[in-house]
């Protein structure tokens, strides 16, 4: 016993107070050591109380409002905060990292690569399973007999292991004469040819096809089990020209069929964000990138295509024909309005950052901050009047039980904001993956965004436009009824009133 409270975490225990993180993976346990005895430790909304030693336990997985959470949690004891518990994703969220791992690149390449911006790309494609049931047989057969070439190569050589006449060299016969080795040039068989070539570029498009479909999870480890394979080469080369062994040989000749239905840009675009070489741990991050681009293919539904450079910010080209998925934070699509959507932009109170936006901190010095990078920002313009409006959409990756708290400590961290003097904030929205729970308050509240959900909608503002004038109050004359004629001379105002 050290006298200090301590939390065991990923990394062993460690010491717990205001200020401090303990990360703990989803499936494991919660402890706590060295606590008051009888002392009441409440974890998010679930309290427990410390034994005779000062011990507590928790399981996330069996507790009702921990189960499925991942993120920061509260750590309360007795009332008084004693540092936070970071819920890191493991095992229990694999599945949902699969399905929106496989959303995100498929949104990303929609956006990217699709002529209006918003529709399906793979729409037209066959599905995964039912290509590599077209080359499944053939690829074996390939793998068993590839084809082959001679080619020149330089390898060492014993003198006794000597059988061409070109591998007689005077560096083998001196270190013959040593019982060593000496380098020589050979001929052997090598399987780097344009036909395997295929092959492996055709295995690399059917991956990243099968990988936008979260139940190929088995077809994927099935192409990368293929693509390990000696006779195939490791390069991931564009297939460059049609060769005559392609088009004689049966199998090669399927594989082929296979790569022109594949052979679309879209296909080669998966790499990235970085943060997918991170996996499961990633999925709060990722989720993260997948709200910024749900919510611009509704804004290029309800507003249309946008203006400038458009989505294609949102891609890096790299080598060969591929993109890398890569969204720096400000990053800004600007659509008709003009309305302005920003990932993560930069908000501060001397009012430089983004777009010259001014954060005003809270009144309360308690709660004062001096910054603020909302997840996504929708700056509306299209105000004939010049007023401008904000929307704040705050992604969380939390459990049920955790959405109404976040939705309003987002609400309250979010909605002092003003542009030239004139706040501008009209509505705080947080964006979680649960389906048919959303909620709207005033000023503030929470909406379900869920991968793989083809009915995903985010609620953005119309566009606003100039107000319409208001009628004349002037009288006018009908079109039958002839004007009153002006008197011009005194023979006229006579006539008026004396008639």
């Amino acid at each position: 016993m050290t006298g200090v409270p301590e939390a065991r975490g990923i990394d062993g225990w460690g010491r717990i107070g205001p200020g401090l993180t303990c990360r703990i993976r989803e499936t494991g346990t919660i402890a706590l050591r060295d606590l008051p005895p009888g002392a009441v430790a409440r974890i998010g909304f679930t309290e427990v109380v410390a034994d005779d030693t000062g011990s507590v336990s928790l399981r996330p997985a069996d507790d009702e409002s921990l189960h499925g959470h991942v993120g920061i949690v509260d750590l309360v004891v007795d009332g008084v905060a004693a540092g936070e518990i970071e819920l890191v994703p493991h095992k229990m969220s694999e599945a949902a990292y699969r399905v929106l791992r496989a959303d995100l690149q498929r949104v990303w390449t929609d956006l990217v690569f699709a002529d209006d911006g918003a529709t399906t790309v793979a729409a037209g494609l066959p599905p995964a399973c039912d290509l590599w049931r077209r080359i499944d047989r053939p690829l074996m057969q390939i793998l068993d007999q590839p084809s082959t070439r001679v080619e020149v190569a330089v390898e060492p050589r014993h003198l006794e292991r000597v059988r061409q006449q070109r591998e007689l060299t005077p560096a083998v016969v001196r270190a013959g004469q040593r019982r060593r080795p000496a380098l020589t040039r050979t001929l052997r068989w090598s399987t780097d040819t344009p036909e395997n070539e295929l092959c492996t570029a055709t295995l690399h498009l059917l991956r990243n096809h099968a990988s936008r479909d979260p139940a190929a999870g088995d077809l994927v480890r099935t192409i990368d089990r293929a693509l390990g394979h000696p006779a195939l080469p490791t390069n991931r080369r564009p297939l460059r020209r049609i060769t005559w062994g392609m088009r004689s040989d049966p199998r090669y000749r399927q594989v082929l069929a296979v790569h022109q239905v594949l052979n679309r840009p879209e296909l080669e675009a998966t790499e990235g964000p970085g943060e997918l070489r991170l996996g499961v741990p990633a999925l709060t991050r990722l989720y993260e990138y997948w709200v910024f681009l749900q919510v611009l293919v509704t804004a290029s539904q309800r507003y249309g295509p946008p203006e400038g450079d458009g989505f294609a910010q949102l891609a890096t080209p790299v080598r060969g024909n591929r993109k890398r998925l890569e969204i720096e934070r400000g990053t800004t699509v600007t659509f008709p309005g003009p309305i302005h959507i920003a990932f993560e932009p930069d908000i501060n109170t001397r009012g430089d950052g983004w777009m010259g936006i001014e954060y005003v901190p809270h009144p309360d010095p308690s709660r004062q901050q001096f910054g603020a990078t909302p997840d996504v920002a929708v700056l509306d313009l299209s105000g004939g009047d010049g007023s401008p409006a904000m929307l704040i959409v705050d992604a969380k990756y939390v459990g049920r039980e955790f959405v109404e708290h976040d939705a309003a400590r987002v609400h309250e961290k979010y909605a002092r904001m003003r542009l030239g003097g004139v706040p501008l904030v009209r509505n705080v929205l947080v964006a979680h993956p649960h389906p048919n729970l959303g909620r709207q308050w005033a000023g503030y509240g929470h909406f379900p965004l869920t991968p793989g959900d083809p009915y995903n909608h985010v609620p953005l503002p119309p566009v606003r436009r100039a107000p319409t004038p208001p009628p004349s109050t002037e009288p006018t004359v009908p079109a039958d009824v002839p004007a009153a004629r002006e008197p011009k001379t005194f023979s006229d105002l006579h006539r008026m009133y004396d008639p």
